[in-house]
């Protein structure tokens, strides 16, 4: 190496060390900084905060999150106790429950709609075995037979048996096969 290689390369050495300097001393506080900063949000996030858009923190209960965490944990924790606590203190007593007329005319009203729900979805299903029955008893074979005749064209053949299911007019085109 030649005494200007030399010379450049301590040159250079020097230039890196410089920056290296300036950086821990101008940089460095920024990044102790960034890091004290994301300290708090890590530390404050185990506790069970969360930060919002205004700057300020708030507890985190989304998705069950609020378990997670030790604020959480806490919180969870003495409720369940004094639940328990209101419970074996409460609990010897009968507990007497009259429904009023809102709450009988609401349950009225449920067992209406899931009848008549069950109803439809009964009748559905023995439509569908039905029409099933009397196509194979006209068209003499299965409607899967018959799916697979209409097979070749792919996804024509399954929107064929969808309308043949659906109760609407099939109508199977030959020119595009």
């Amino acid at each position: 190496m030649t005494v200007t290689e030399q010379t450049i390369r301590a040159q250079l050495q020097q230039i890196l060390d410089d920056w290296y300097e300036d950086f821990l001393a101008k940089g460095g506080a920024r990044i102790r900084k960034l890091l004290d900063k994301q300290t708090e949000q890590i530390v404050l996030g185990l506790l069970g905060f969360r930060a919002e858009y205004n700057g300020k923190w708030q507890l985190d209960v989304t998705n069950g999150r609020s378990h997670n965490s030790f604020v959480g944990k806490y919180l969870h924790e003495n409720a369940k106790r004094a639940v328990g606590k209101w419970l074996e203190k409460y609990l010897h007593e009968p507990i007497a429950v009259v429904p009023n007329e809102e709450a009988l005319a609401s349950a009225r009203k449920e067992y209406e709609r899931t009848f008549r729900r069950a109803l439809l979805e009964g009748a559905q299903t023995k439509a569908q075995e039905h029409a099933t029955k009397a196509l194979e008893a006209v068209v003499g074979t299965s409607l899967r037979e018959l799916g697979q005749l209409l097979a070749p064209a792919g996804a024509r053949a399954q929107d064929a048996r969808d309308r043949l299911v659906d109760g609407d007019e099939c109508v199977v085109d030959e020119e595009d096969d």
